[in-house]
């Protein structure tokens, strides 16, 4: 039930003490004297009414002490009878206002309850606001008691329940896996473009308030199947809305190979649109998926097995490809000597197998120091060693433990004594016991203590015994024995003074004669029948009162009978004018025949008819957060308010919690109310709640004990119960808000317990599981790197000598050694001519080729080839072809030249070859997740691979030149042609983003074990209410990295002169080709959403049986999986939602 609806059914009187509701009450004021009206008493704070009456408020009657006990004094009520009352408008008030001998019956139905709305259940409890969003009206409620219930929502909510009214949201195109995920009645799961999402009703009479056939821009009102009429997005899928224009998304594209993945965009009016997805092809050993199966390189032979053997034995591999191998390679562990490290070192099987002792308990120290551990491997391998730790001795007291660890308890010959007998006290007060460590461990004492004598003498008290415990008997009653005398006259006979029969005196056991009356002596009726010319003597004390318990203020008022109550009885008090009975409440050492228990009890509810209800538990320290007394201090929680003794209540559990462990107390009560706070339960500490702040009397279903976590730390935790495994420790009677995570990946935990057996005890909760923290997203892939760009090849050179060997002298020859002529500045660079562009990645050379220098010309000879580019792999991008030379041609005439046949131009550079991009990171499917050190931990997604690296661009080749044979008039002569361009280098691949992290978990209650441990070992889980919390969204894979751009190819060098018409320009150098994109890494899993989730048991746990009484309620769900991430070539896959189920088991 929810605790809004349970508060609405409580109790009127309660409801007025909740502060929740104390709003709703009028205010109080304090009633002066002069405010009464006739016949109305003085009593404390009072109310006003709208019409301006005074409702008094009740207040508790004054305690006035007799002895040792507690009275109240009914006799008022007698009183008030014998006053008057005028009548006036019946309001309601619980009084008889117009006094025609009905209470409040204008507010209450037939059956006399409180029907009205402003009075609901009871006089000041109205309707008005009692139900938020909502006009509340008092009904009859299932019970069969008044509470108020909804009779219209406001606008914009929708009737949820006969309590509860809930605004109508708009969920359109939210994730959900069934229509109950969409929370407006009428919205429905719809299945669009792959996956679930939330429609929006747009039917006739619709919760959104909108008329038939309306919905938002963007989307169209549809009947859809099953029936209905709901909004859709005119692009048919959730995830291409207006808004989402030119937003990318991953596609395939499919053959008999297999499936290749790429992109498509989002058109808002036509939907998903131009998917670059390549086409899959046959997969060999290249390090390149080539049919796309997120699988590289999974060839014929791959993944079969094979083995690894030398001089320590054979161990198991897997045949694999290994770079720079054409073939698959035995890939695997190489066997090796066995030593100590929880591996398998010789592949015989077997882990560690000469360390005999690993794993096997010992300890260290004794007595309060022995401390227990395992025997661990040493940290070289080499043996092993026990990881306890011995615990410091201290100094040696009388508790029973060895304190000093010397293998002695208690040994210090102050305490010889200890268990001998002995005894205190003399008398009645005379108790025996044994000789016991004292509470300080210094001493011994005596283990029973004489009790205060009832009496400080014995005057009034003659009974044969030693009551006041001096040694003595009756001392007080000097006449005992004496001759003694009866009656009067006729009456009168002889005998001796002996003990009264109600111990107050001394009487005379001599026998009268039988006196001239028909009733007997002692009794009371108002008549001398002991002949002695008194009435009823017996029963009067000083002043003439009747004082007897059995005969108070006259002879037919019984106290006894009156208070004849459990744990209490009553006694007369005569200090009024008229003696009454006053309630008396037993105590420890009551001797009263009522007294059937030795405890303090106290009437704390001021009801007389059920006697003193309420008994101290002298093993229990108390707590309420309500109480203005409480409080955090020393002294506190020994008991409640009006328990005598300076008592008043913890304020919190946790500090209650030290206390009882510091006093050796077995249990925390709590009061209901708030307790903002995470609690450690202490080991034979059991913590209760479902107590009444007021009275302390215990109804679980009736009080709201409320614990809410608070949030700190990486994970957050509200209970928590470590190690507890042999003392009794009962968790029973809370409302238990397990606190939302809002940590990357953190895990919610409303109950936390670890290596605890079935002393651990959780029943009758009441349990809220908080949220997960959302996974963080997967970090965004390196861009690669550009190549870089290329020089331009030098120009013509001329020279004036016709002689090729005076040609090939010369310093500026061949081409291509000098720095180029940069046009920007009109002057020489600083950078060679003809260089290829550079560029290095992840150590791989992908520069372009150099552009070949024209060399001296020589008949039709040709000019050198440029160079090829480089090329970081097989698997990469190839390297650019050389551009090939031009001929040279020659002159004889210094006008006409020979070709030969053949092309004076140097061709280009071949261009590099671009990379591949990489496939998309796998989303994650363990939605299970995982357990590590007690925590539990979400799956991540796989990151996406690197692209790989252009190839760099080959270098042009040089222009043929013209060689002439001799001197021709003026200049110039022999005439080398242009020289090649540069190659551009290849850009680096991009590298793949990172998977995206699972989402944090979220657990009602959280089990682990350190070591394997039985299901009938695990504590005990019975008769409690638990609500999942909703597991966190898994992060997002990250984005791809762009492959780096390929550098340019740079121009040849051009012909110039006077014989330029016959020459050659140099060839271009290649194009660097691009290198491949990234593949975006994958999506996380959701985190987990459970009730019951227990880690290393062993058999099935029962908690689920109908034995147990456990109840799961609806509510709760894995996290969402993580989106994959985007690439410019193959996006990454999202992950998977995260597991959602009552129990793991």
């Amino acid at each position: 039930m929810h605790p809004e609806q349970r508060l609405l059914q409580l109790p009127a009187r309660r409801r007025r003490r909740d502060p929740d509701l104390r709003q709703q009450q009028r205010p109080w004021r304090l009633l002066r004297r002069r405010d009464l009206r006739p016949g109305q008493r003085l009593g404390g704070l009072h109310r006003q009414d709208p019409g301006g009456r005074d409702l008094q408020r009740p207040r508790r009657r004054l305690r006035q002490r007799r002895g040792r006990g507690r009275r109240s004094r009914p006799g008022h009520l007698q009183q008030q009878r014998q006053r008057r009352h005028t009548p006036e408008l019946e309001t309601c008030n619980f009084a008889d206002d117009d006094c025609d001998g009905e209470v409040d019956e204008d507010f209450r139905d037939g059956s006399g309850a409180y029907v009205d709305d402003a009075n609901c259940g009871t006089c000041g409890v109205s309707c008005s606001g009692a139900i938020p969003n909502a006009t509340a009206t008092c009904n009859i409620g299932p019970g069969g008691g008044p509470r108020c219930e909804v009779a219209s929502c406001d606008p914009g909510y929708y009737l949820a329940g006969p309590l509860t009214c809930l605004p109508a949201t708009d969920n359109t195109c939210e994730s959900c896996a069934t229509d109950a995920n969409c929370p407006t009645p009428g919205d429905m799961c719809l299945s669009l473009d792959g996956g679930t999402f939330c429609g929006r009703d747009c039917a006739a009479g619709n919760l959104h308030d909108t008329p038939e056939g309306y919905c938002p821009a963007g989307y169209t009102c549809a009947a859809v199947s099953g029936g209905g009429q709901q909004c859709v997005p005119d692009s048919g899928s959730c995830t291409c809305l207006a808004g989402d224009g030119g937003e990318t998304r991953t596609c395939i594209r499919s053959n008999a190979v297999g499936t290749c993945y790429g992109t498509e965009t989002c058109d808002p009016a036509s939907g998903w649109t131009g998917c670059t997805a390549r086409v899959p092809s046959e997969e060999i050993c290249d390090a390149i998926d080539n049919d796309c199966n997120s699988a590289v390189d999974d060839v014929a032979g791959r993944g079969t097995s094979c083995a690894i053997t030398n001089a320590y034995g054979t161990c198991g591999g897997v045949r694999d490809c290994v770079s720079g191998q054409a073939d698959v390679q035995c890939v695997g562990q190489t066997p090796a000597e066995e030593i100590c490290n929880y591996f398998d070192d010789d592949c015989d099987g077997q882990e560690d197998e000469g360390f005999t002792d690993l794993d096997t308990s010992c300890s260290e120290g004794v007595g309060a120091c022995r401390r227990f551990g395992f025997y661990v491997c040493t940290g070289d391998g080499s043996d092993t060693v026990c990881n306890a730790v011995a615990g410091s001795p201290t100094t040696e007291l009388c508790d029973n433990v060895d304190n000093d660890c010397d293998g002695s308890i208690d040994e210090d010959p102050a305490w010889a004594d200890k268990g001998q007998p002995c005894s205190e006290g003399l008398g009645v007060c005379q108790v025996s016991g044994v000789f016991a460590c004292s509470d300080d461990g210094s001493a011994t004492v005596c283990s029973q203590h004489a009790p205060t004598p009832s009496v400080s003498d014995e005057s009034g008290l003659c009974n044969e015994l030693d009551d006041d415990c001096d040694g003595s008997a009756d001392e007080d009653f000097p006449t005992k024995g004496d001759v003694c005398s009866s009656g009067l006259g006729v009456c009168r006979a002889f005998g001796n003074y002996v003990c009264a029969a109600d111990g107050s005196d001394v009487e005379c056991d001599a026998t009268a004669g039988t006196p001239q009356v028909s009733t007997e002596e002692g009794y009371c009726d108002l008549l001398d029948n002991d002949c002695d010319g008194l009435t009823d003597e017996e029963y009067l004390d000083a002043q003439s009162k009747y004082y007897r318990d059995d005969a108070c203020g006259n002879c037919f008022t019984d106290c006894t009978e009156i208070y004849d109550k459990p744990q209490s009885y009553g006694l007369c008090d005569t200090d009024p004018a008229t003696p009454t009975c006053q309630l008396t409440c037993c105590s420890v050492g009551d001797t009263h025949p009522s007294c059937t228990v030795d405890a303090d009890f106290f009437n704390l509810n001021d009801v007389p008819d059920d006697g003193c209800e309420f008994q101290l538990d002298t093993d229990a320290i108390y707590v309420s957060g309500s109480s203005p007394a409480a409080s955090d201090t020393v002294g506190c929680g020994r008991g409640p308010v009006g328990t005598g003794g300076g008592h008043y209540p913890c304020a919190t559990i946790g500090y209650a919690l030290s206390v009882a462990d510091s006093l050796g107390r077995s249990k925390v009560l709590v009061a209901d109310g708030l307790y903002e706070e995470s609690v450690t339960l202490i080991e034979g500490i059991s913590l209760l709640g479902g107590y009444r702040a007021d009275t302390w009397e215990r109804n679980v279903d009736a009080t709201n004990t409320t614990i809410r976590g608070v949030t700190s730390g990486f994970h957050v935790k509200t209970i928590i119960a470590d190690g507890i495994s042999s003392e009794t420790t009962l968790l029973e009677g809370f409302i238990i808000d397990g606190a939302s995570n809002f940590n990357a990946g953190g895990n919610s935990y409303a109950i936390w317990v670890r290596d605890c057996t079935s002393a651990l005890r959780i029943d009758h909760n009441i349990i809220f599981g908080g949220d997960g923290g959302a996974g963080d997203n997967g970090g965004d892939g390196g861009v690669g790197g550009d190549g870089g760009s290329a020089q331009q090849g030098e120009r013509s050179i001329l020279q004036n000598s016709h002689q090729r060997s005076q040609c090939q002298a010369h310093a500026d020859t061949p081409g291509n050694i000098s720095p180029c002529w940069n046009s920007d500045t009109n002057s020489l660079g600083t950078t060679t001519c003809g260089n290829g562009g550079s560029n290095t990645c992840g150590g791989a050379d992908v520069s372009g080729g150099q552009g070949a220098g024209a060399v001296c010309p020589n008949n039709v000879d040709q000019q050198p080839n440029g160079a090829t580019g480089f090329s970081a792999g097989a698997s990469h991008g190839a390297a650019g072809t050389a551009g090939v030379g031009g001929h040279d041609r020659r002159s004889s005439n210094c006008g006409s030249f020979n070709t030969g046949s053949f092309n004076a131009v140097g061709l280009p550079g071949g261009d590099g070859g671009r990379g591949s991009d990489a496939g998309g990171g796998q989303g994650c499917s363990a939605i299970t997740g995982s357990v590590s050190g007690g925590e539990w931990t979400g799956s991540p997604g796989s990151s996406g691979a690197a692209g790989t690296h252009g190839g760099g661009g080959g270098g042009g080749g040089a222009g043929g030149g013209a060689d002439v044979s001799y001197n021709c008039s003026g200049s110039p002569d022999d005439t080398l042609g242009g020289s090649g361009g540069g190659g551009g280098a290849g850009g680096c691949g991009g590298d793949g983003g990172d998977g995206g992290d699972g989402g944090g978990g979220a657990f009602v209650i959280f089990i682990t074990n350190t070591s394997t441990t039985a299901a009938a070992n695990l504590p005990l889980i019975r008769s409690n209410t638990m609500t999942r919390g909703v597991g966190g969204d898994g992060g997002n894979g990250g984005i791809g990295g762009k492959g780096g751009l390929g550098g340019e190819g740079a121009d040849g060098g051009l012909v110039f002169g006077r014989w330029a018409f016959a020459m050659g320009n140099g060839g271009r150098g290649g194009q660097g080709g691009d290198g491949g994109h990234g593949g975006g890494g994958g999506g996380g899993c959701g985190g987990a959403s459970y009730g019951i989730y227990v880690h290393n048991q062993s058999g099935t746990p029962t908690y689920h049986l109908a034995a147990d009484a456990n109840v799961f309620m609806p509510g709760g769900g894995g996290g969402t999986g993580g989106a994959g991430g985007a690439s410019n070539g193959n996006g990454g896959h999202a992950g998977s939602d995260g597991a959602a189920a009552n129990w793991n088991y």
